[in-house]
């Protein structure tokens, strides 16, 4: 390697007299200053020290003196490691070795220390000049230059420090900061924000700019689409769209972006900022529902200044105004509106649930205040409808509330005229009676029937009149009765059946289906006049969950409706309140007995249907009533029946009835018929009889509804499961329906209701004995 002449060994080219005025003696050195011309570059001469092994000063420069503020005679001999802080020192330190051996040249920025003790940033540099004392080739003097680079240092600070800045504002920005290519290909910045908007990894995007795209959600994708082309083609766009995270959050985000163009005016790059925009959307929303709330709000409302104007009012207050004949929603407030509203304000409390009526139909108003604006808010709606079913069902909990204690009466007759009933026929069957008292015997069975059939008609308005329920026709049932309806009518009102020949099929009881019709066609004939008319139709209807009911006992299903019309003299409200409680009549006195309407009642109730009626002074009434639909596709065979003489039997039967009288009849007619009788007074006396007699017992008859914790029924279910082979008869003015006791269906059907006459009783015992199907009694 052929080392290049050092600066020491070229030919000065002159020694300008500034450089002599800096320098106390001549040195060889002073011509490389003099020859250097850097213009405000301070420059020092070094030369080694085996102690600070940073250098000895030998001469400086003026600019060395307005850089540092030491002048020659301050820094001549000593040692440069006086100007540098002790970081500096020790870096320079490690690199006197190298600049020594190699001859390399150092070039670092330091922090230096003024005479003052300030310090200021310069750039130093260090390089080796090779003298010819001593040995050749021996390094002795080196040449450091300083440049003040203080203000360049401060600019890089200021920059570092806005740069910091910048990235934490970024890295606190909840919005996302992005450029990307003018493609649209590749993502050139996002803002960390990113991460927390989408909620996923930023190199996602980096990686795929479509990621970003497939975020939006599927119904704004489009839309997105085509206004972010257009807004580039424009210079910037603005786009609120939704994305949907992969957690199956949904976000709201403003995009806004602007094109970037360079010098040449062509497009290079596009720069925005997507806001997210969730909570002040989900709020916008909010507002937006709450202003469409009182326009598309289907019940009136208004806004009523302090002074009780109508400031605002909706469509549907406009539209209840026009039902009731104003063209002005303001017309129907109420007459005091004003000292409404002085009072809501006043008070700051709200009026609610205020009821007008306007003819026949009635409104509630509710006024709340709004002191801050000084302002009422008014909603109002009908609740005609509302008020006429709440009636309903007060009507329906009274009857309800009458039937349980026309039940629990007609409980009692019924054990009274089961003794009456059978003691008679009792007497009645002895032959060569006395005409006499036969005769008085047969007026008393009279009475007894009429009392019975009162009875049932008190049991059947409280639904505790037994059943025999058969899939039924109730148009065939109706067109069997138009004889006899006819007949009921007389020649002077019009019958008309609008009933088709199709099959209507019901699950019910067929004499009380006849009772229905009955009673309501001859409710009819009271009501109407010479020249008047009954029409009777059946329809089925199907009532969808949804539909509006007319009455609170409606439900969803399949109904046949079946009603009577008639054009009579019809009845007020005060009337038609009352028409179903038993005993009330508006015929004169001795002319009803006011249960026929109450029997209908109950009848309709206990087939699990309901009623409605319609009435209007001088035009007439309608009854609809309303029966489920039969899930059976025919109708049931009713066995004609054969009368004859009933055998007798020696089986031992066991007879629980807690009534004395009727336990005594009991006993009579069955042992008349050869019958073993064992007797028990209630539950636990037959059960310490039944231990003793249990061998002997073929068939249990007990009365269901009995005093104590034991029953009827669970008598017969402790009994049979003692004793399989037991015969079971339940005995009642109840149905065991009604009871609630829910016996098993061999139970059930083996009952016989009181009160019953004695043939009644045998027919039973002995088809039950002779395990045949139950007699119809």
């Amino acid at each position: 390697m052929v080392r290049e002449p050092s600066l020491l060994q070229r030919e000065p080219s002159g020694i300008s007299p500034s450089t002599q005025d800096v320098f106390q003696e001549p040195d060889p050195v002073s011509l490389i200053i003099a020859s250097l011309d850097l213009g405000k570059e301070a420059h020092l001469v070094l030369s080694p020290d085996t102690e600070t092994e940073a250098g000895l000063i030998l001469y400086a420069d003026r600019p060395f003196q307005e850089l540092t503020g030491y002048t020659l005679e301050e820094v001549r001999n000593r040692p440069a490691s006086l100007l540098y802080t002790r970081e500096t020192a020790e870096i320079l330190r490690a690199q006197i070795h190298e600049i020594l051996t190699h001859d390399a040249l150092f070039s670092r920025d330091v922090l230096l220390r003024r005479k003052n003790g300030e310090e200021t940033w310069a750039e130093l540099t260090v390089v080796a000049v090779e003298c010819q004392r001593g040995e050749p080739g021996a390094l002795v003097r080196w040449v450091a230059t300083l440049r003040d680079i203080s203000e360049q240092k401060l600019t890089e600070q200021s920059l570092l420090e806005s740069q910091v800045r910048l990235n934490s504002i970024l890295n606190s920005l909840s919005d996302v900061v992005w450029s990307m290519s003018i493609g649209l290909d590749r993502f050139i910045y996002l803002s960390p924000s990113t991460e927390r908007v989408f909620g996923r990894p930023i190199d996602d995007f980096y990686r795929d700019v479509s990621l970003w795209f497939s975020m939006i959600h599927p119904e704004d994708r489009g839309r997105v689409s085509e206004e972010m082309r257009a807004g580039i083609s424009h210079g910037s766009f603005e786009i609120d769209y939704r994305i949907a995270r992969d957690n199956g959050e949904i976000r709201w985000l403003r995009n806004r972006g602007r094109v970037i163009f360079d010098r040449a005016g062509k497009p290079v790059h596009l720069d925005g900022i997507a806001d997210d925009i969730t909570q002040s959307k989900i709020a916008e929303l909010r507002l937006e529902r709450m202003a469409n709330f009182p326009s598309y709000n289907p019940n009136p409302v208004y806004e009523l200044s302090e002074t009780g104007e109508v400031q605002y009012s909706n469509e549907a207050a406009l539209r209840l105004a026009e039902s009731l004949g104003f063209n002005n929603s303001a017309a129907i407030l109420p007459p005091d509106l004003v000292d409404v509203v002085a009072h809501c304000l006043g008070t700051a409390q709200p009026q609610l649930r205020r009821e007008e009526a306007y003819g026949d139909r009635t409104i509630s108003w509710s006024f709340f205040p709004i002191p801050e604006g000084r302002l009422v808010h008014c909603y109002a709606g009908e609740i005609s409808e509302r008020l006429k079913l709440e009636n309903q069902l007060r009507t329906s909990e009274k009857l309800n509330s009458i039937g349980q204690l026309a039940g629990g009466v007609a409980h009692d007759f019924n054990n009274i005229l089961t003794v009456i009933q059978g003691f008679t026929n009792l007497l009645l069957s002895q032959e060569h009676g006395d005409p006499t008292v036969v005769d008085q015997l047969s007026q008393i069975a009279v009475a007894a029937e009429r009392a019975r059939d009162l009875t049932r008609q008190l049991l059947t308005f409280s639904r505790r009149q037994v059943l025999k329920p058969t899939t039924l026709d109730i148009n065939k049932i109706i067109h069997d009765l138009t004889k006899m309806l006819a007949r009921l009518l007389g020649e002077q009102i019009d019958l008309r059946i609008l009933c088709g020949q199709e099959e209507i099929l019901i699950e019910g009881d067929r004499s009380m289906m006849e009772q229905i019709v009955l009673n309501l066609v001859a409710n009819a004939r009271d009501a109407v006049l010479r020249g008047g008319g009954v029409w009777i139709a059946t329809e089925v209807v199907d009532i969808r969950p949804g539909d509006p009911l007319e009455h609170p006992e409606a439900r969803a299903g399949r109904f046949v409706r079946f009603s009577t019309k008639d054009n009579g003299c019809g009845m007020d409200e005060r009337t038609l309140a009352r028409i179903f409680e038993p005993f009330f009549t508006t015929k004169e006195l001795g002319k009803g007995t006011g249960l026929g309407l109450a029997t209908v009642y109950g009848a309709v109730k206990q087939h699990g249907g309901w009623l409605q009626v319609e009435s209007e002074v001088g035009v007439g009434t309608t009854f609809h009533i309303f029966l489920p639909i039969s899930a059976n596709e025919r109708r049931s065979h009713v066995p004609e029946k054969h009368e004859g003489k009933i055998p007798g039997g020696t089986e031992t039967i066991f007879v629980v009835e807690d009534e004395g009288a009727v336990r005594q009849l009991v006993a009579t007619i069955l042992k008349a018929s050869g019958y073993k009788i064992i007797e028990a007074k209630n539950g636990l006396d037959a059960l310490r009889v039944w231990s003793q007699h249990q061998d002997e017992v073929d068939l249990l008859l007990t009365d269901l509804v009995m005093p104590g914790t034991i029953s009827g029924i669970d008598l017969a279910e402790k009994l049979t499961g003692e004793k399989p082979s037991l015969k079971v008869i339940l005995s009642s003015g109840y149905s065991a329906e009604i009871t609630g006791q829910n016996p098993d269906v061999e139970l059930a059907s083996n009952f016989l209701a009181k009160p019953y006459p004695p043939q009644a009783l045998l027919k039973m015992v002995r088809a039950v004995l002779d395990q045949d199907a139950v007699a119809e009694v």
